[in-house]
């Protein structure tokens, strides 16, 4: 991959697929120079962005790593990953109110559910939001059932096992097809098994 980047210095893509190597090697620091020059190659290429503020988070690199998907999704708003990164980006960095904001109207639309923004609350520990988001998307999509068995884990993950065991005890009823399985589950909660 060297010899490919230093045969092209002038295509970004050779410099990206480094700095993804490099990253996934754990070579953090020379990672980032990869994709430094990548992004310096092609400034507006969404994924460059992306790999740049994982990278950055991998670096400790918090604020670092905002500001790269602040500008992805600056460049892009609509784009719906850019959005998601970002948000996840501001959660993991501590910045609720920023992060609510731009979360708030994809929860509005049923649409919050994404696991890089569930992954962010649960590094902090933030189980309730997940609870908030998996609430607005089964009121938008009543007939997920799925969605009810990841609220009652994320009620369980909270330390709310009443309501955990209320959602598994709710799905039987709504969906009997379900009913073993919700069983299990319960039997799982009841036992504490994480």
């Amino acid at each position: 991959m060297n010899e490919l980047a230093n045969e092209a210095p002038n295509y970004a893509r050779f410099q990206f697929f480094l700095g993804i190597l490099l990253d996934h090697a754990g070579a953090y620091e020379e990672a980032k120079v990869a994709l430094e020059k990548a992004h310096q190659l092609s400034p507006g290429k969404q994924a460059i962005l992306f790999e740049y503020g994982l990278n950055a988070f991998a670096r400790n690199a918090n604020d670092e790593a905002v500001a790269h998907f602040k500008e992805a999704f600056d460049a892009a708003p609509e784009f719906d990953d850019s959005r998601t990164y970002y948000i996840a980006a501001l959660i993991r960095a501590g910045k609720d109110s920023e992060a609510d904001a731009l979360l708030q109207p994809m929860m509005e639309s049923g649409k919050g559910t994404d696991a890089r923004i569930a992954s962010a609350y649960a590094a902090r520990g933030m189980y309730t939001k997940i609870v908030d988001i998996w609430k607005a998307h089964i009121a938008k999509k009543p007939d997920d059932l799925e969605a009810r068995f990841v609220l009652a884990g994320a009620y369980y993950s909270a330390g709310d096992t009443a309501s955990a065991l209320q959602t598994l005890e709710d799905a039987k009823k709504t969906f009997p097809e379900a009913t073993a399985q919700a069983d299990q589950l319960i039997q799982q909660v009841k036992a504490g098994v994480k």
